[in-house]
């Protein structure tokens, strides 16, 4: 056993290194030059006698010693962060939460008062982008994500199914003509959402018109939008028919500034998940932020 802890920014560039497999790219993240990562790992290396990196055709891998002890060394540096947040914070915890903007705008902010209310010493960053954050690097605690639910380090728990559906104006449905049938879509307006996943297929107006038995609607007219919210909004507006899900709908339908004229839907093949970091799952905030958005969810 060593009696005297190495520097801790040694420690903490073998454990940068172990994720980029690389010192320049480690170098980005630490905010220092390739070479003092090296004389950082060579430092290391020297003081416990052993070699912790091995040169690769890509890079660096970690030999078996390091790899036993990289687990370890991400831990302790979540741990010495939360600690360094307490001193800084008191008694509260700044819990940070990445979220897609669709769901954070329809679904999320609407009901924070509500955890803000439960849980006073604990405050919300949102994090509201369409790019999916590094839970291991981009400093964040949670995230509310829509995908496949696989993700490589993190717990995952399905908040919302992805099945879409149309959901337009109550005018809109009311005609003239009232829409009664799918094939009353004819001449209504279309909304679209243009989005592309990096796996797998997302259904269009063509999914769901062949799901319902339609072939005497065109299904590449109408208004095209980016973002979910702009969508329904252009629906609530009257602007057209948009597919959208039941996470994004709830509340406008429950509030009749939207309606659901059909009940038939197609699977999307995703959902929305909540995700964490393995190292975090126990962390009494993330977990009470996790069972506050999983009892929302549920209700």
């Amino acid at each position: 056993m060593l009696h005297r802890l190495p520097p801790l920014n040694s420690l903490r560039a073998l454990e940068v290194v172990s994720r980029h497999s690389s010192f320049r790219e480690a170098a980005k993240e630490l905010h220092v030059t390739a070479a003092a990562v090296g004389q950082q790992i060579k430092s290391l290396e020297d003081q416990i006698g052993r070699k912790l990196l091995r040169r690769h055709s890509a890079g660096y891998v970690l030999t078996n010693e390091a790899l036993a002890a990289v687990p370890d060394l991400r831990t302790a540096f979540d741990r010495l962060s939360a600690a360094a947040n307490t001193l800084s914070q008191g008694s509260r915890r700044v819990l940070t939460v990445t979220v897609v903007p669709s769901l954070a705008a329809m679904w999320l902010v609407p009901r924070l008062h509500e955890f803000e209310r439960q849980y006073p010493d604990i405050d919300l960053l949102l994090h509201s982008s369409e790019v999916v954050v590094n839970l291991d690097t981009g400093g964040v605690d949670l995230a509310l994500r829509y995908g496949s639910g696989v993700y490589a380090g993190a717990e995952s728990t399905r908040l919302f199914e992805g099945e879409l559906f149309p959901v337009c104006s109550p005018r809109l449905a009311a005609g003239p003509p009232r829409m009664k049938t799918p094939a009353d879509l004819r001449g209504k307006p279309l909304v679209h959402v243009d989005w592309r996943p990096a796996h797998g297929v997302w259904p269009d107006w063509s999914a769901w018109l062949k799901a319902a038995g339609v072939d005497t609607v065109d299904p590449r007219k109408g208004l095209r939008f980016s973002d979910d919210g702009m969508a329904i909004q252009a629906a609530i507006a009257g602007r057209g028919v948009v597919l959208t899900s039941a996470a994004l709908a709830r509340d406008h339908l429950a509030a009749r500034r939207l309606v659901r004229p059909f009940k038939v839907s197609v699977a999307t093949g995703f959902a929305y998940y909540i995700v964490c970091p393995e190292e975090r799952a126990q962390d009494a905030a993330v977990t009470a932020f996790r069972d506050w958005v999983l009892a929302k969810a549920s209700e």
